[in-house]
């Protein structure tokens, strides 16, 4: 057996429809801070909003925020959405 084996795990984000690797979709976020984006999330929830913020867990902090599901639409304002439910990020233009 090897002792010094190193393991690296690389993850993959699904955007605009592509897998991308980690960096790429870091990079994305960084350039939409300040602009719209729109986000879905498990459970059939889609919500938009300004990011404001992002974390290397893909936590995201989002003002002026509205919750769109099922034709109802809901303003939340400020939110943090957890990065362990979202399943697709789309910067708005």
């Amino acid at each position: 057996m090897l002792e010094n084996t190193i393991s690296i795990k690389l993850y993959n984000v699904i955007l605009l429809g592509y897998i991308l690797s980690i960096d790429v979709t870091v990079q994305v976020l960084k350039e939409n801070v300040g602009k719209n984006i729109m986000i879905k999330l498990k459970g059939d929830k889609v919500i938009r909003g300004t990011l404001t913020k992002f974390d290397q867990h893909m936590n995201l902090v989002l003002s002026d925020a509205t919750e769109y599901k099922g034709g109802d639409q809901t303003k939340l304002g400020n939110i943090l959405l957890k990065g362990d439910n979202i399943i697709i990020i789309s910067p708005q233009e």
